[in-house]
């Protein structure tokens, strides 16, 4: 198949080539075009905490667009799953899922690459921080006693 013309765009895309010589410059936000990628990475000690725990992993301004969460465990977490969000949905940054041996990446579509506008406070849910805390809750069973899981949450912003 041949190249050629494109026939659409994403809203960034659109919105740079709507920027037409003396007219006033419509640019996306850094956080969607040109920011730089983050990574907070977090250690979490296994110590058999039990399903329902819940466990923050990373602190993001304000603004940042999430990009996904990796897990991964030096043990297995045998029936023990895991979701990702904050103090107001606990799912917002990932669905239950039980985390394979290798590396598990988390998303949800509703959020990804989307800038934070409203962030909770883990401890108590409080929004005027500055910032948004990731939660990872735990399910199905309790996690080993023993062992590390680590947690990399990906961001952008500039």
């Amino acid at each position: 198949m041949a190249g050629g013309a494109t026939t659409s765009n994403g809203t960034v895309m659109a919105m740079l080539k709507s920027n037409a010589s003396g007219n006033i410059q419509s640019l996306p936000s850094v956080t969607l075009n040109g920011g730089r990628v983050r990574a907070q990475i977090e250690t979490v000690p296994l110590a058999a905490q039990a399903s329902g725990a819940k466990i923050g992993v990373a602190r993001l301004p304000v603004g940042a667009a999430l990009l996904g969460i990796e897990a991964l465990a030096d043990v297995t977490l045998g029936a023990a799953t895991l979701k990702f969000g904050d103090y107001n949905d606990d799912a917002k940054f990932g669905a239950a899922a039980a985390p394979a041996a290798a590396l598990t990446k988390f998303a949800a579509a509703a959020t990804y690459g989307v800038p934070i506008v409203t962030g909770y406070d883990s401890d108590n849910g409080r929004t005027d921080k500055g910032y948004e805390d990731i939660i990872m809750t735990t399910g199905a069973a309790a996690l080993p006693g023993a062992g590390n899981l680590r947690v990399v949450t990906y961001y952008t912003i500039d």
